[in-house]
């Protein structure tokens, strides 16, 4: 298995679940169909590619990836972040976002909090709703 090096700035904006929870969003929209009365969606992930790399071998299940990343804690100035895609050792958010990334890649990862910490947040350092 070949590990895959990226440098990652992930940021993930937090300002859009937290005003949408004091609306009274919850992330889920109900849209009027015209045969199912109500659909309820599911938040997608964005991923914005800041800087391409050429790319023969994209990452999937099963590789394991060494990342940099930034958000609430960074990794810049230690050690890089490794983890499997698929085996469910990060947030549903990464799994995601992080299909078919490129050695040398930088990506930015906008995703919702139902696919990441939810409701709840993670401890101090992770506040609810991101």
């Amino acid at each position: 298995m070949k590990k895959l090096i990226l440098v990652c700035g992930i940021i993930a904006l937090f300002l859009a679940p937290v005003e949408a929870y004091r609306r009274g969003e919850k992330g889920t929209s109900l849209k009027k169909k015209s045969k199912d009365p109500y659909h309820v969606s599911r938040p997608e992930i964005t991923v914005s590619i800041l800087k391409a790399e050429s790319c023969d071998k994209p990452s999937g299940p099963g590789n394991q990836l060494t990342v940099h990343y930034t958000v609430f804690d960074t990794s810049i100035g230690k050690s890089p972040f490794s983890f499997v895609l698929g085996a469910k050792q990060v947030i549903e958010g990464w799994e995601k976002g992080m299909l078919g990334a490129c050695e040398g890649e930088q990506r930015r990862l906008k995703i919702p909090y139902q696919m990441a910490y939810g409701e709840k947040g993670f401890g101090k350092s992770i506040p609810r709703y991101n």
